[in-house]
């Protein structure tokens, strides 16, 4: 994640920007060790030796070539989120500052620019995670998406419109088909971006369950603080963007500040981090991988042995 200057501006507002730039720094701190982790230098064993190991060097064996997995892993399902993260919140704080150096009428205007593009930063990330997790997702919540070139619901096409599949496999037809929908989807509220995390197992911890982790990569705790001002956030675009941020009564634009686009990009920070850190976590769980590699020095051993 590459470091962020935030403007001197910001870091004397309010005690909740303070806070928000504090859960910045634990994050740098927290990931830090991650990247370079993930960082290392993947390494290949052989499995058919695993009969002539002792104990010790088949667990050792085994720990190796859960981190390499683990660090191939990461370059599909880690890294790509994270430097998506990264250069969104870049190209927002560029603005911040250039925001911080004009005419408060400019100013404004440079911020609502700023709502505008981060809820688009969001909405891509969470299309890329779709792209991934809806194609196995399971039958429940396909059904919610219509086949591709299919007009209409989802849960009506007639027969001959898959003849234009034939030959195809099915699960790539899935994949053209979760494609065309989430090239249309959007995501206007909390509520529905909960709602889409949910459909394809995506649970963000709370801060209990944070604190009760005995994982060693760092984890993000979401709660209601973080998920109100990212509702917020969306809310403001959607009023910049539908009614040219017009205020409510009377005349002239509504007021937006610093502090006020300094949260929500702080808020939105956090909230993709958790979203891609639980959400490999999920799908390469240690204990689960482990099995797996166990099994596999065991048929080798078997295998050795014939």
């Amino acid at each position: 994640m590459p470091r962020v200057e935030w403007p001197t501006q910001m870091r004397r507002k309010t005690s909740i920007t303070r806070s928000f730039l504090n859960a910045l720094k634990d994050c740098d701190k927290s990931f830090a060790p991650l990247h370079k982790y993930l960082s290392a230098r993947p390494q290949t064993y052989n499995f058919y030796m695993a009969d002539e190991m002792t104990p010790e060097q088949a667990a050792e064996w085994v720990k190796k070539l859960m981190e390499s997995y683990l660090t191939k892993a990461s370059e599909v399902h880690f890294k790509p989120y994270v430097k998506q993260i990264g250069e969104g919140l870049q190209r927002c704080m560029k603005l911040v500052s250039a925001a911080a150096k004009t005419n408060k009428e400019t100013s404004e205007e440079v911020l609502r620019a700023i709502v505008v593009l981060n809820h688009a930063y969001l909405e891509d990330f969470l299309r890329k995670v779709a792209l991934w997790l809806l194609p196995i997702a399971g039958e429940e919540t396909l059904n919610k998406i219509p086949l591709a070139g299919v007009a209409g619901r989802a849960e009506k096409f007639q027969l001959g419109k898959l003849a234009e599949y034939r030959g195809k496999k099915i699960d790539d037809v899935i994949r053209e088909s979760v494609a065309a929908y989430m090239e249309r989807s959007t995501f206007n509220n909390v509520t529905e971006i909960m709602a889409f995390l949910q459909s394809v197992n995506v649970n963000l911890p709370s801060r209990e369950e944070v604190d009760s982790s005995s994982s060693a990569i760092p984890r993000l705790p979401i709660e209601g603080d973080v998920l109100g001002l990212l509702d917020a956030m969306m809310k403001r675009r959607h009023h910049i963007v539908h009614r040219a941020d017009k205020a409510k009564t009377g005349d002239g634009l509504q007021e937006i500040t610093e502090t006020d686009v300094g949260v929500w990009l702080a808020a939105t920070m956090m909230f993709t981090l958790s979203i891609a850190t639980e959400n490999f976590m999920q799908r390469h769980k240690q204990d689960e991988f482990r099995k797996a590699v166990e099994a596999l020095a065991k048929a080798a051993r078997r295998r050795g042995r014939r």
